[in-house]
C-alpha cells in the first residue's frame, strides 16, 4: 500500500485527527503601513513511503509600506515546521522575502522580489538553501 492509499483510507482530512487552523491579524500603525501576522496549523498528505503526511505549523510576519502613490515596498519573514506522522522525519523552513512594486502607468506595474529559503531536514528530510530573484511586468485591466 502506498502512502497516498494509506492516507485516503484513514480519512484524516476534515477530522479531529487532521485539524486545520489559520489565524491572520492585521494592524495599520500608520496610514501607509500594514503589518500582517499569520499562524496556521494543518495536516498535509505526503508522498513519503513511511508516512501518510505531516502536521505543518506555518508562521509569518509581513510589512507593506506605501512610499508614494507609485511605490510599494514589501517584506516578510516566515517559519514552517513539518512533523511527519508515523516517521521520525521532520523539516524546518525559514524564509525572508523582500519586494518592491512600482506603478509605471494606470494598471501597468513593474515588480521585483528577492526570496531566501533555508530548510533543515532530519532523518531523511531534505536540506537546502535557495536565493531567488524575480522581476515581472504586470498589466491589470
Amino acid at each position: 500500500m502506498t502512502a497516498v492509499e494509506a492516507f485516503v483510507q484513514t480519512a484524516r482530512l476534515g477530522s479531529v485527527n487532521a485539524p486545520l487552523t489559520d489565524l491572520t491579524l492585521a494592524w495599520n500603525p500608520t496610514r501607509d503601513t500594514t503589518i500582517t501576522g499569520f499562524v496556521g496549523y494543518s495536516f498535509v498528505p505526503s508522498f513519503v513511503a513511511s508516512s501518510p503526511g505531516f502536521n505543518r505549523l506555518r508562521t509569518s510576519l509581513r510589512v507593506a509600506h506605501d512610499f508614494s502613490a507609485s511605490v510599494l515596498a514589501l517584506g516578510r519573514i516566515l517559519y514552517e515546521n513539518r512533523d511527519y506522522t508515523q516517521a521520525t522525519r521532520s523539516e524546518h523552513l525559514f524564509g525572508i522575502d523582500l519586494g518592491i512594486i512600482y506603478r509605471l502607468d494606470r494598471g501597468l506595474f513593474l515588480e521585483g522580489q528577492y526570496l531566501f529559503r533555508n530548510q533543515d531536514g532530519e532523518n531523511g528530510g531534505g536540506s537546502f538553501t535557495r536565493s531567488i530573484f524575480l522581476v515581472q511586468a504586470r498589466k491589470v485591466f
